[in-house]
C-alpha cells in the first residue's frame, strides 16, 4: 500500500507541475502576443572613443554626449573604461536610428550616426589653440615645475578672437599639465574684466622666494612682449624697460595684481581688483567698507520686486559721490548695479564737491510693504 500511495502521489504531483507549465506557457504567449510585451525593452551598448587634438587632454578632459532619435533626447548611462573610451548604454526602442554628439569646452563638437563602435577625433577651437600655445611657451621660458607658485592674469574671456569669444583660451590654461599631471590651480588664474573689442593678453608669473618673473603676450600673439622681473624691488631701469615693452593698457594691471598676490592679498580681493583693473587704495578701501557694512549692518532678505530684476539680490541701496575705485568694490561684492536699482551715482564735481563718499541704505522691503 505504501508503494501504491507513493505512486499515486507521484502521478498527482506530475499532473500539477504539467498544469502549471501549461499555464505559464499561456502567460508567456499572452506577453508575446498581447500588450505586456511592450514593457520588455531591449538595451543597446556602444563603445565610444574620444581623441583630442592635444593628446594630454585624453587623461584629464571628460566629454559630454548627447543622443537623439529624431527630435527625442535619449537618456543613457556612461561608463569610463579607459582614459578616452566610454561605454554608453540606453534603451533601444526607436526605429528611426540614433545620432550622437560629442562635445567639451575648448573643442569643436562633432556628430555621428550611431553604430556599435564610434571614434571622435575632436579638433581644438582657435582660442583653445592660442591659450595652449602661449601656456606651453611660458612653461618653456619660466620652467613651471621649479617654481614655488604660478599666477596667470589674462584678458581672455569676453574679447573676441577670430570673431568668437575667447573663453576657450582660459580652458586651455586650466587643462595644461606641466609636471606629473599637475596643472595651474583654478584659483591662480585671474581674468581681467574687459570688452569684446579689447586685446587678448596673457601674463604668466612664477614666484621663486620673493622674486617674481613674468612673460607677457599681447594682442593674441604667440610671441612674447616682455620677459623679465616684475617684482616690486625692480630698479628704475628695469621698470622703464617693462613699461616700454608692454604696448597695451595692462602693464599696471599685471604688476599690481602680481605683487598683491605674492604679498598675500586674499583671493576675493584679487578677483575684485581684476574686475576693477588693478589693485589700488580704492579697491582695498572699498573691500574694507563692504566687510564693515556686512558685519555691522547685515543684509535683510527682501520680498518685493522692484524696477530691475525680481527682488534685488542685495538689500542695500548705494549712493556713490562722485564715483571712484571703491564704487567698483561695492558693485562687485554686493551685486549693486544700476540695472537692479541698487546703485545710484551722483556726479558732484561741477559743484566743487569732489571728495569721494559712499552712502548705504539698508532696504527692508517687508517693513516698507506694511507687513510688520
Amino acid at each position: 500500500m505504501v508503494v501504491k500511495n507513493n505512486g499515486k502521489r507521484f502521478v498527482f504531483i506530475l499532473l500539477v507541475v504539467t498544469l502549471i507549465a501549461l499555464m505559464m506557457g499561456n502567460v508567456c504567449a499572452e506577453d508575446v502576443n498581447g500588450t505586456n510585451v511592450d514593457t520588455i525593452t531591449p538595451t543597446k551598448s556602444i563603445n565610444v572613443d574620444v581623441n583630442y587634438e592635444y593628446a594630454n587632454d585624453n587623461n584629464n578632459v571628460i566629454p559630454d554626449f548627447y543622443i537623439y532619435s529624431g527630435e527625442d533626447k535619449i537618456e543613457y548611462n556612461k561608463e569610463l573604461v579607459s582614459s578616452n573610451r566610454f561605454v554608453l548604454t540606453f534603451k533601444d526602442n526607436s526605429s528611426n536610428g540614433y545620432n550622437i554628439t560629442a562635445l567639451t569646452a575648448g573643442y569643436i563638437s562633432q556628430s555621428q550616426i550611431i553604430s556599435d563602435s564610434i571614434t571622435f577625433n575632436l579638433k581644438a577651437s582657435d582660442a583653445y589653440k592660442l591659450g595652449r600655445d602661449v601656456t606651453a611657451d611660458a612653461d618653456r621660458l619660466l620652467d613651471f615645475k621649479t617654481a614655488d607658485d604660478i599666477l596667470v592674469i589674462t584678458s581672455a574671456g569676453v574679447p573676441k578672437y577670430n570673431s568668437r569669444t575667447s573663453e576657450d583660451a582660459v580652458e586651455a590654461i586650466y587643462n595644461y599639465q606641466y609636471k606629473y599631471g599637475q596643472s595651474i590651480p583654478y584659483n591662480n588664474v585671474l581674468m581681467l574684466r574687459q570688452t569684446a573689442v579689447d586685446n587678448i593678453d596673457f601674463a604668466f608669473i612664477v614666484k621663486r622666494g620673493n622674486e617674481l618673473k613674468a612673460v607677457i603676450y599681447e594682442n593674441g600673439s604667440r610671441s612674447y612682449s616682455y620677459l623679465g622681473t616684475i617684482s616690486e624691488n625692480m630698479t628704475r631701469e628695469q621698470w622703464n624697460n617693462y613699461i616700454r615693452s608692454i604696448h597695451g593698457q595692462n602693464a599696471w594691471s599685471f604688476a599690481s595684481l602680481a605683487n598683491g598676490w605674492v604679498a598675500g592679498v586674499s583671493r576675493e580681493v584679487l578677483q575684485e581688483a581684476a574686475f576693477h583693473g588693478h589693485i589700488c587704495e580704492g579697491t582695498l578701501g572699498g573691500y574694507s567698507i563692504v566687510k564693515a557694512l556686512i558685519k555691522y549692518y547685515p543684509p535683510v532678505q527682501e520680498t518685493l520686486t522692484g524696477g530691475g530684476s525680481p527682488a534685488d539680490v542685495t538689500s542695500y541701496k548705494v549712493l556713490g559721490v562722485p564715483g571712484g575705485s571703491d564704487d567698483d568694490a561695492v558693485l562687485f561684492f554686493l551685486d549693486a548695479t544700476i540695472g537692479k536699482t541698487s546703485y545710484v551715482g551722483i556726479d558732484t564735481t561741477a559743484t566743487g564737491a569732489t571728495e569721494n563718499m559712499l552712502g548705504f541704505i539698508r532696504w527692508d522691503a517687508k517693513s516698507l510693504s506694511g507687513d510688520l
